[in-house]
């Protein structure tokens, strides 16, 4: 048939066209292909490659006269019979611009048998959607049959040669529900209730998107291998604008011109008993160049989200935890593309959430990419904070508690690289006093508890301002430990400003 040699020579013999029969009924204005199967033949490794199969495409509602009078071909609606796709990705690496080399036109196709195709309605449901990370794979990563694609009003004709795309259509749109994958190394499930794409805007719509552990907090370390951080992770929902569909999809790039997150949840734990890997993490800029895909998303906006960290401290057995709440944040610039970021590009995430279920803060980030270091600044500010919903930490942690105070407001600013932060803090506060968990005083020694009394009576400062003194400004510093990430240097960076500012002791209480 002319239409699979058309189909060979435009995809440079990288796909072949099978159709067992073909019937036409005119006077029931159908047409019947039974067998049909469009396959990979020398798709490039680089190249994503695609196999459709169907028992059988049945056309209704053709106009016959149209298409007797002027070779136009008008459907009514087309139906797919036990349709089956399968996708290997391809593997091109990063790259600025999408793959440019296809040049593949359905006009080209059907112009020897018809000036043009409308089709009011393509629909099918149910179909066999199988997608594999390589040609060598056996089992997919992600396998749905829970599914419904829907084009309203395609159509192809000598318009659509010149323009992006094989087609027009009002709208287009694929409905994936209930699908999941394991990783590589079993430690997490990925599950999805809901995904729609609709081609028609370049939107991709994710409802209840979940990255869920397989093995317990006990378990998890073990089976790891190593000391290592267990994520819960759930949104309820994802929304890409004005994105890359056929890269997403093809290969998991993702280019978008914003991704809105709603109800985003993270939970993550970590035991410091466990067996430790010595080894320097990778900075955020680092993660970013060496990410396996193109990234380049301009804004992401996060609403009404959670963060919950627990920590077992070496040598204890309780958690700590610190959590933010209703959190509200914007992250721009992100992109790992080495043309944009050779520009001095920065990455900028700013967020304001409750601490600790408390008090409103408010912090700031900005992540030079022209680096693979770790280097960033951060700012922050916090207000009219009590110090005692910190003993969640730091009861469990450090075996000691606040028994009263007021954070007023804590200002900081810092900068960060390699080897160091280096900043100031303004940390206005009241009425603090120190003292050992009911614990601590059970098993302690002695000598913690006069540390503690010393410290309350003698040491610490009390109030910042004291009474007739002007507020207390500190510089803060910290000698980065390079085996720990950003967070924890971070916090330590905070951590000596307000040692500084308060007069706080070495306290080393009883296991």
């Amino acid at each position: 048939m002319r239409i699979q040699d058309e189909l060979k020579e435009q995809t440079s013999g990288q796909y072949s066209l099978v159709i067992k029969s073909m019937k036409i009924s005119y006077l029931k204005g159908s047409v019947n292909f039974r067998g049909i199967q469009l396959l990979p033949a020398e798709v490039p490794e680089s190249k994503a490659a695609y196999a459709l199969t169907c028992t059988g495409m049945k056309f209704t509602g053709l106009n016959i006269f149209k298409f007797i009078r002027g070779k136009k071909i008008v459907v009514d609606r087309i139906e797919l019979i036990a349709p089956s796709l399968k996708i290997n990705q391809g593997s091109p690496g990063l790259s600025k611009e999408a793959d440019t080399t296809a040049t593949f036109s359905l006009y080209n196709l059907v112009k020897e048998f018809a000036k043009s195709i409308t089709i009011k309605k393509l629909e099918f449901s149910n179909s066999d959607v199988s997608l594999f990370s390589s040609r060598s794979d056996t089992i997919p990563s992600l396998y749905s049959n829970d599914n419904h694609f829907k084009i309203v009003n395609l159509y192809i004709g000598p318009s659509t040669d010149t323009i992006s795309g094989l087609f027009t259509a009002d709208s287009i749109s694929l409905v994936m529900n209930k699908f999941a994958y394991t990783t590589d190394d079993s430690l997490y499930t990925f599950k999805v209730k809901r995904m729609e794409v609709s081609y028609k805007d370049s939107t991709l719509n994710i409802d209840s998107v979940q990255l869920i552990p397989n093995y317990s907090k006990g378990q998890f370390a073990n089976v790891a291998g190593k000391q290592t951080n267990r994520y819960n992770i759930s949104a309820g929902n994802l929304f890409f604008n004005k994105m890359d569909l056929r890269r997403f999809f093809e290969q998991h790039d993702i280019i978008s011109a914003s991704l809105d997150i709603s109800r985003f949840s993270l939970a993550t734990f970590l035991d410091k008993n466990d067996k430790r890997e010595y080894n320097i993490p990778a900075s955020l800029q680092q993660i970013l160049l060496e990410a396996p895909v193109y990234l380049k998303v301009d804004t992401i906006k996060v609403s009404n989200s959670v963060i919950v960290y627990e920590e077992i401290a070496s040598g204890k057995k309780a958690a700590g935890h610190i959590t933010f709440n209703d959190i509200s944040a914007n992250l721009t610039g992100l992109t790992n593309d080495s043309i944009l970021i050779t520009k001095g590009r920065n990455l900028y995430f700013m967020a304001e959430c409750n601490f600790m279920d408390k008090s409103r803060l408010t912090a700031s980030y900005t992540f030079p990419l022209n680096t693979r270091q770790m280097v960033f600044e951060c700012n922050g500010f916090l207000t009219n904070f009590p110090m005692s919903a910190l003993n969640g930490m730091l009861q469990p942690s450090a075996g000691i508690s606040l028994d009263q105070g007021v954070i007023d407001t804590l200002d900081f600013s810092f900068s960060a690289n390699e080897e160091s932060s280096k900043g100031t803090m303004k940390f206005i506060y009241h009425d603090l006093k120190l003292e050992l968990p009911d614990e601590g005083n059970r098993s302690g020694k002695l000598k913690d508890k006069l540390t503690v009394f010393v410290a309350n009576n003698f040491i610490l400062k009390q109030s910042n301002p004291r009474e007739n003194e002007d507020p207390r400004t500190v510089g803060i510093y910290y000698q980065r430990n390079k085996q720990r990430f950003m967070f924890h240097y971070t916090w330590h960076t905070l951590f000596s400003g307000i040692k500084e500012t308060i007069g706080m002791p070495k306290i080393k209480t009883s296991k």
